[in-house]
């Protein structure tokens, strides 16, 4: 229903009615999926920095942390205010993604009421509940709606403005820096070629300077990292913005010089807390070191180098062809979308832009931007963090079209969302495109977790901490090799090394050396190896090679081989 068809005087009840509505079907996902499913590693990741920081650790110097801080410091507080289980670290996420989804509702609200329940059932559908994961990319998908609200909102011509944009932009880095930096490429851009003013010279040189310096950083970054596939699906729209973004840089809002200094301003404040932290604590170094060197390196490693959006493209296709199975051929209907819908998205504001003398919308605009997040890695959960707010520039989109292109939009939106709950909600762990939800039980024995796994790994990590508890003490050091942070975290045992993964703590050959020094001065009690992680490096090879002449295995238990130290 768009706003035409109601009667001025009962628009902005209706209007308020549907924001409800969509923020109440978000809020029911949420809970109803929050707990639902694990992924060990990166929930035990999550869990056990925290963990160390309420034990008095400091950040990146006692504990490392690949992301720049905000992320570890509210998972703290949440373990300290609901209990320190894994599930705690859900109950922000469940809080922040209902407010993004009145968010979202209200952006779209103005457009089409029908479309604001939808975009508030898309923001829970297609992000917590589709992948029930404290990672930091939920968080950074919460700032990008916040940063579309505001531009859409804040007038222009608004003092603050640029210092609250620059805030949010500098807090989106703060949780991850990549998400930051590449949205913080499109909130430039977008602040550059609003307004309809004419720039001065000085101004114009400035604005395409920034734009172009944008450009040529994005490009190398793709070339760097995007597949041919990955350039298709999601760079090649964002460059293309982006040189309408200089075209256009002549007008604008002028004061170009001003608009950076307050946006600079924001972004001061917003990284303060954390400088001061460091100050403190001695640490500035070692969060640098974590936060920019170790970070960056992350992309050096060959499983996120791996190229595998053209086999998703080629496996969604087939299902797309499977006539005689209908869930295989429906499940194709998802991935399909989940593949294009940046593209079709792009296409379309690029063409809208192209013909337009004013600037889009903010909400698809960042959009198009934000979705390059899924070029880092290719595999379905980056698509699944990509997906949100392009679905929801798509229903902007949408919402002043024909009526039946409009509701067939809709209703297409609204069968993904849907897909994503029956098929692929509680974090599936296979990436076969074919995955379905996993049944999932509480495991009430494991005191530390609070959350509902598939019974496989239910039994897998009861054995484990059985062997914990009668070969180790509170007090004693565990290791896992590669990275097998949850069973520090759920078994309240330390690591007696900083790094938890193994493989981004322990790059170079003064930190293999430093690391092996480390573990013959304060021996593990327990060993646990995970051949088959992809996470396994010569590093971590050279690690085991002193476990396995050192310790003796002592058990199998699922993917983990266990060594233990008798003296």
């Amino acid at each position: 229903m768009t706003d035409a068809a109601i009667p001025r005087t009962d628009a902005s009840t209706v209007r308020w009615f549907a924001i409800a509505a969509g923020g109440a079907l978000a809020a029911i996902l949420l809970l109803a999926f929050h707990d639902h499913g694990w992924w060990p590693r990166d929930d035990g990741y999550y869990a056990h920095i925290a963990d160390r920081l309420l034990e008095g650790a400091v950040l990146h110097r006692d504990v490392q942390g690949l992301h720049a801080g905000y992320v570890y410091a509210l998972d703290a507080v949440a373990l300290w205010l609901f209990g320190p289980t894994m599930a705690s670290l859900r109950i922000p996420l469940v809080i922040f993604g209902v407010v993004q989804a009145v968010i979202a509702a209200r952006l779209i609200a103005g457009r089409s009421t029908t479309g604001a329940v939808i975009a508030g059932g898309v923001s829970a559908a297609l992000s917590v509940t589709l992948f029930a994961s404290p990672t930091v990319h939920w968080y950074g998908l919460f700032l990008c709606v916040a940063l579309a609200a505001v531009l859409a909102a804040m007038p222009r011509d608004h003092p603050w403005r640029p210092a609250v944009v620059g805030f949010l932009v500098a807090m989106t880095v703060m949780f991850r820096q990549l998400t930051g930096v590449l949205l913080g490429i499109g909130v430039l851009s977008y602040l550059l070629v609003e307004g309809d003013g004419e720039r001065s010279a000085r101004d114009r040189r400035l604005a395409r300077g920034l734009i172009a310096t944008a450009f040529a950083g994005l490009a190398v970054y793709l070339a760097a990292n995007a597949s041919t596939a990955a350039w298709v699906l999601f760079g090649t729209i964002p460059l293309a913005m982006l040189a309408l973004a200089w075209r256009s840089a002549a007008s604008g809002a002028g004061n170009v010089p001003g608009l950076l200094a307050k946006a600079t301003l924001g972004g001061v404040a917003a990284v303060l807390p954390a400088f001061l932290y460091h100050s403190v604590n001695g640490s500035l170094d070692a969060w640098f070191g974590d936060a920019v060197a170790a970070a960056i390196g992350l992309t050096g490693f060959e499983y996120v180098q791996s190229d595998r959006y053209m086999g998703f493209a080629a496996h969604a296709a087939m299902q797309l062809l499977t006539w005689s199975d209908p869930a295989r051929m429906i499940n194709g209907v998802f991935w399909a979308a989940m593949l294009t819908a940046p593209a079709i998205l792009g296409a379309w504001m690029l063409y809208r832009t192209a013909r337009s003398a004013t600037a889009p919308h903010p909400l698809p605009y960042l959009a198009i931007f934000y979705a390059l997040v899924a070029v880092h890695y290719e595999s379905p959960s980056y698509l699944y963090f990509a997906a949100v707010p392009v679905m929801l520039g798509l229903l902007w989109c949408l919402a002043d079209r024909p009526a039946a292109l409009r509701r067939a939009g809709f209703a297409a939106i609204a069968l993904i969302a849907g897909l994503a709950v029956v098929n692929h909600s509680g974090l599936p762990r296979s990436a076969d495109l074919m995955s379905r939800s996993a049944p999932v039980m509480a495991a009430p024995e494991i005191a530390r977790l609070g959350l509902r796994i598939p019974p496989e790994d239910r039994r897998v990590y009861v054995a484990l901490l059985r062997l914990i508890d009668e070969h180790s003490l509170p007090g004693d050091g565990i290791l896992g090799v590669p990275a097998a942070p949850e069973l520090n975290f759920l078994s309240k045992r330390r690591s007696p090394l900083p790094y938890p993964y193994l493989s981004y703590g322990v790059v170079e050959q003064d930190a293999l050396i430093s690391a092996l020094e480390t573990l013959r001065r304060d021996p593990p009690r327990l060993v646990f190896h995970i051949p088959r992680l992809p996470y396994n490096t010569s590093a971590t090879n050279q690690i085991m090679d002193w476990v396995e002449a050192t310790y003796r295995e002592t058990a199998r238990v699922g993917d983990f081989v266990v060594y233990r130290r008798d003296h």
